[in-house]
């Protein structure tokens, strides 16, 4: 009998986000536990691998950047949807970053959204959308935190951002951070600068 009932009152003692993860990986993975799940990483330098499928993966993102260090394991996911052609304006790009957010909102509670051109830039007209973000001069973000919003306990930060490949393609990202980031990246800043 005890047999039987341990495992229900161990799966009841743990949050079911804690255990459902983000895209069927576990906060902490390591690269050998993922592999054994059939993703197929590629080794991008340093503690960083892409792939183009996750257990859970989401069909609007194409591939997925993962940080990975051997200690804290896994402890970030950039997941990167199509590049988008797009008008000077950005219609067709913003309208995919309002896709993923409306998404996000209603699931996470409203982000706290930036949308904005830098002071000074040259790029502040609507029509010189694209070129502003081409520049680095123009951003157009929503950040979900944990202080704020209705994140679940294994995430510090959703990040939804807009990038610009040339004045007339970009793509939408997706960054989830999760509480083990900063230990993360220790350990990368230790590696980056251990032979110095």
């Amino acid at each position: 009998m005890l047999r039987f009932v341990l495992p229900i009152l161990i799966a009841l003692s743990f949050p079911l986000e804690v255990l459902s993860g983000q895209f069927g990986l576990e906060v902490g993975e390591t690269v050998k536990s993922i592999r054994k799940k059939g993703v197929k990483l590629s080794n991008d330098g340093g503690y960083w691998y892409v792939t183009d499928k996750l257990p859970k993966g989401n069909s609007k993102l194409d591939n997925y950047s993962l940080l990975i260090t051997p200690v804290s394991g896994l402890c970030r996911i950039v997941g990167r949807a199509t590049s988008i052609q797009t008008n000077s304006f950005g219609d067709q790009l913003k309208s995919k970053f309002e896709f993923f957010e409306t998404a996000l909102n209603k699931k996470y509670g409203v982000g706290e959204k930036y949308d904005y051109v830098k002071y000074g830039s040259i790029w502040d007209e609507e029509k010189y959308w694209m070129m502003g973000l081409y520049q680095k001069e123009r951003n157009l973000t929503s950040i979900w935190n944990k202080e704020k919003d209705n994140l679940p306990s294994h995430l510090n930060y959703i990040v939804l951002d807009t990038h610009a490949s040339t004045t007339d393609e970009g793509v939408v990202t997706l960054n989830y951070e999760f509480i083990n980031t900063d230990k993360c990246y220790e350990e990368q800043d230790a590696a980056d600068t251990d032979n110095l």
